[in-house]
């Protein structure tokens, strides 16, 4: 009888153990369950034949553990599979009880196939997701605004007239921008305004000139990042000193009456817009893109200013409303 009683008592020991190690080995077992999130492209934004960077986000309650993320077509959708795209995965370590992010780049066409983002570790499944995102055609233009408050003065109305139906436009956060320029090449256009400016980071701020360098075009609004010192004054066609209110008709751009700008002189470019001697609107080309300028905050534009987007983004917007094509000022202003 004894006997019996210590085997089942060594059964029981020997139970507790395997459970503990193997909770030590699966911490999904042994903790809340792992929760894991994914953001694609740009706010959400890819085009198929453009790379395009995952931002992904783990939240881990329990014990750190080491696993890997691996993004791969759905065995479940058939139809959908394409045997040419590899899986692409990366190695993570999770630390415990913290959430952690990892930032993975894969094709846009495997985005595409809305494929599933898995978080492996000893072999079990801890998290998984789907990539959902909006795959925008090649032939559509894609603006991105970093911020909300960069758009206004008639913008959006200014798309709704002819231009909407060739481009998206897009809000996001500065802090979401990747700092790779090659990332950015779903972006034809980007805005961005001092407050954005304040929040890029060095790496984000580089791979902007670069993108530029490779055919984007950045719009400096409020005379962003232009000052002495600034972000971009190594890039913009106009270099701040400081501010001026001006008379607002802006060579007639405008209905509204006295405008406070962002004032200094042209370093580089064309002036697109001069008002009281100041250059508020203008546009400098840089390798195959440009830098745009204008020295007004959109919301201080009104919602009369659409011909002041028309002499910015006519020319890399290609516009169909013959009442929507920029007739540029009559002053040479030229500089380079």
């Amino acid at each position: 009888m004894r006997g019996k009683m210590r085997f089942f008592s060594n059964v029981f020991i020997l139970a507790v153990l395997a459970t503990a190690l193997l909770a030590g080995a699966l911490p999904s077992l042994a903790a809340a369950p792992v929760e894991m999130k994914v953001r694609p492209g740009l706010g959400g934004l890819y085009k198929v034949n453009q790379h395009l960077e995952l931002v992904i986000t783990v939240d881990n309650p329990g014990p750190g553990f080491a696993g890997t993320i691996a993004v791969e077509q759905d065995e479940e959708r058939p139809e959908r599979r394409r045997p040419y795209l590899a899986r692409v995965a990366t190695d993570v370590d999770v630390p415990a009880g913290a959430g952690g992010q990892y930032r993975l780049v894969i094709p846009g066409e495997l985005a595409s196939v809305k494929p599933v983002v898995r978080l492996v570790s000893g072999g079990q499944v801890l998290a998984e997701s789907r990539v959902e995102g909006v795959a925008v055609d090649d032939g559509r233009m894609v603006i991105l605004a970093l911020g909300e408050d960069v758009t206004g003065g008639g913008l959006q109305d200014w798309l709704s007239r002819g231009a909407g139906s060739l481009a998206t436009l897009k809000y996001l956060s500065p802090g979401e921008l990747p700092g790779d320029s090659l990332l950015l090449g779903a972006a034809d256009i980007i805005m961005i305004g001092p407050a954005g400016v304040s929040r890029l980071s060095r790496e984000q701020v580089k791979a902007l000139k670069e993108w530029v360098y490779l055919g984007g075009s950045l719009v400096l609004l409020g005379g962003a990042g232009a000052g002495e010192g600034g972000s971009f004054a190594d890039v913009s066609p106009v270099q701040v000193s400081g501010r001026q209110v001006v008379g607002g008709k802006l060579e007639g751009l405008r209905s509204g009456g006295p405008l406070e700008v962002a004032a200094g002189r042209l370093v580089a470019g064309k002036a697109l817009a001069v008002e009281n001697g100041v250059p508020v609107l203008a546009r400098r080309p840089l390798g195959r893109g440009e830098v745009l300028y204008c020295g007004a905050a959109p919301g201080d534009l009104g919602g009369e200013a659409r011909d002041v987007w028309s002499a910015l983004l006519s020319n890399t917007v290609a516009v169909s409303d013959p009442e929507m094509k920029y007739r540029p000022p009559k002053g040479p202003y030229l500089i380079g």
